[in-house]
């Protein structure tokens, strides 16, 4: 209003309004989880769940997933995201296998009917509380990082711009992996390890 139409506006502080950052959702799949989540999804449901662990695409990108955007020769998947830019997914173990089984070839990819009703039910029939779709994009990043990725390369899976995103993306509980303390203790151990031997000496 200021700058393009020379409109008096009053001084607020802006600062005084700022609320604080929710903190990050820290929900992922375990690996018992996911099997007991495919155990009780509709026939329907499951190559949707599958598909969303192993590309950690949106939930909107899947259900409206084309045969046009897939190739399989390639073994990718080509979508929009957010900011309308172009994302290329590859397909990789199951959520190859999942497409390659599929007879039809036109179309939608997925059966979406009934989809909500059914997603909850699962989860339902899971005992999983406080779980969404969503928390799947988090499965995949999270999964990624304790089998060794870097935070670069689930930044690019996922198509953030931010690796500080993707960072909020990839959690690791306790216990799960060496974290940086269980690193760093490693390293003093290993370089104290010969000055012990030479007092025992």
């Amino acid at each position: 209003a200021r700058d393009s139409w020379d409109q008096p506006i009053p001084k607020i502080n802006w600062r005084s309004h700022w609320r604080p950052e929710p903190p990050p959702r820290d929900r992922f799949l375990s690996q018992e989880e996911y099997t007991n989540l495919l155990a009780v999804a509709h026939p329907d449901l499951k190559p949707i769940i599958i598909f969303a662990v192993g590309t950690g695409l949106r939930r909107e990108n899947i259900l409206r997933l084309d045969w046009a955007d897939v190739d399989l020769t390639a073994q990718v998947v080509r979508v929009k995201v957010k900011g309308d830019k172009r994302h290329v997914v590859e397909l990789r173990g199951d959520a190859f296998t999942v497409l390659a089984a599929m007879e039809h070839r036109r179309g939608k990819v997925f059966v979406t009917t009934g989809f909500r009703k059914r997603w909850d039910r699962a989860v339902k029939d899971a005992g999983l509380p406080d779980f969404r779709f969503h928390d799947l994009r988090h499965t995949f990043a999270s999964w990624a990082l304790l089998s060794g990725a870097s935070l670069v390369a689930i930044r690019d899976a996922l198509g953030h711009s931010d690796i500080s995103v993707t960072a909020r993306y990839a959690h690791v509980k306790r216990g799960g992996g060496q974290s940086a303390f269980d690193r760093v203790a490693a390293h003093f151990t290993a370089r104290q390890a010969p000055k012990k031997l030479i007092q025992n000496e």
